[in-house]
């Protein structure tokens, strides 16, 4: 019989194995890269400790390298572009000591996320959030590369950075990125034609998956302009896009013609971000016909100004589609009228796994015992968020009891409603014991996040 005073050989070679990934992984490379490891009884231990040594040995190097590079003594206006000494500065200029810094900066922005938090997969994310100066943001296009990792955040975004960025898509300088976030930039105030830029950069390239750009005032024109970079017979890749607050209005109907036609010829699209944009009960019935087409998993409509007449089209989209499921009703000045047909459509619906429809205050307990009949029917949906709606005791209580046979259901958010401390305890105390099976392909309202 084995003493477990005494590992065994197999977990022993396990251990290493997980030892040496650990390693790897902080040096960004795969733990078989360039490796010979013989496989003969007795040396696969000892060979695993070699290995693991001469891979710990590379990663103190290269922490090393990481601190002399982060301490260069290099002019910081130089770096940002403001130097205005010259020759008289007494901090390095060189384009050495520069490519050393940048070094320094891009080893310590690639900050790893973890799969639960990403949305597509593991990703490492390079966090650009300083505006810097014309010449360190070329040694950066020289550095990217060589430099593996999915997701670019970039902020205090300016003309040159954007011409930049727009060289780097367009020519696929960076294969390994799949989303670029360009959020609260105010881009097209900065930079007009950087819109234009951008969409004949997304034209030719093909491997961003996902793209984020909320708060740069793009408006109707420059949100068109983007999505004829996403035509048919475009060679992007681009599943993905979020286009919140960016003064979209489908109040006049001319041109809410042309966005509608934009976002039907954008076939790829799967993921559309739409918050905090006048889209309207007419544009709505625009919008979700432009789409029937499209294989949509998730719609954000976060304060559209949507209205019972909006989700009335919805309805009819959520009828046909097989493929959405998440859904944002967020702040849309819903009432518990249009929730009954929501309801009707939703208990035979088999794709939708979140719906949320926090803050609007008039679903109230009618609407709120129409959803909870519906969760009797439907398993699908797991995630349904009521906060500000004022469902009331009854209405909260219908929730928890059908929850008891219903399978699905995994997270039901009911807080700033008002309700009173001892059921909202109840509730909560409730929610928390209950097992969920998770089967769905959402596993958190936060993989919805852009």
């Amino acid at each position: 019989m084995h003493n477990p005073a005494f590992p065994k050989y197999s977990d022993l070679v396990i251990d290493r194995i997980r030892q040496l990934r650990v390693i790897c992984e902080q040096l960004n490379e795969g733990p078989i890269e360039n490796m010979v490891i013989r496989m003969e009884p007795g040396c696969l231990l000892d060979e695993l400790n070699a290995v693991i040594q001469l891979k710990a040995n590379q990663l103190t190097k290269s922490k090393s390298e990481m601190m002399d590079n982060s301490s260069v003594s290099i002019c910081q206006n130089y770096v940002f572009g403001r130097c205005t000494l010259g020759a008289t500065c007494l901090q390095s200029h060189t384009t050495q000591s520069l490519t050393k810094y940048m070094e320094g900066w891009m080893a310590r922005r690639l900050v790893a996320v973890s799969e639960e938090d990403a949305y597509f997969t593991s990703h490492k994310t390079l966090h650009a959030k300083e505006g810097f100066g014309v010449e360190a943001w070329m040694v950066v296009l020289q550095l990217l590369p060589n430099t593996v990792f999915n997701r670019l955040v970039i902020r205090s975004i300016d003309k040159q950075t954007a011409k930049i960025l727009c060289h780097v898509i367009a020519h696929n300088t960076c294969p390994s990125v799949t989303d670029v976030d360009l959020c609260k930039n105010n881009l097209c105030l900065l930079y007009p034609a950087g819109v234009t830029k951008l969409a004949n950069a997304i034209l030719t390239n093909t491997t961003l998956q996902s793209l984020s750009i909320s708060d740069n005032c793009f408006g109707n024109i420059g949100t068109i302009a983007l999505l004829q970079s996403l035509r048919p017979n475009a060679n992007t890749t681009l599943r993905s896009i979020n286009l919140a607050n960016n003064n979209i209005d489908f109040a006049d109907s001319k041109t809410a013609q042309i966005l509608v036609k934009s976002f039907k010829n954008a076939l790829r699209l799967q993921k559309i971000g739409l918050a905090c944009n006048n889209i309207g009960g007419a544009g709505m019935e625009l919008l979700v016909n432009a789409l029937s087409q499209h294989e949509i998993v998730y719609l954000d409509f976060y304060h559209c100004n949507v209205g019972d007449v909006g989700v009335l089209h919805l309805c009819e989209f959520i009828k046909s589609s097989t493929t959405l499921q998440a859904l944002e009703l967020g702040w849309n000045g819903i009432s518990s009228d249009v929730i009954t047909p929501l309801c009707s459509v939703l208990e035979v619906n088999r794709s939708l796994e979140a719906l949320l429809l926090s803050q609007n205050m008039n679903i109230g307990r009618k609407g709120t015992l129409a959803l909870a009949d519906m969760l009797k029917k439907n398993n699908t949906l797991g995630f349904l968020d009521l906060r500000w709606t004022n469902p009331g005791e009854e209405g909260l209580s219908s929730l928890l009891e059908a929850m008891t046979t219903n399978r699905g259901m995994r997270s039901i958010q009911f807080q700033h409603n008002d309700l009173d401390p001892t059921v909202e305890a109840m509730a909560n105390d409730r929610m928390k014991k209950r097992f969920y099976t998770i089967n769905g392909k959402l596993e958190s309202l936060e993989s919805l996040q852009w």
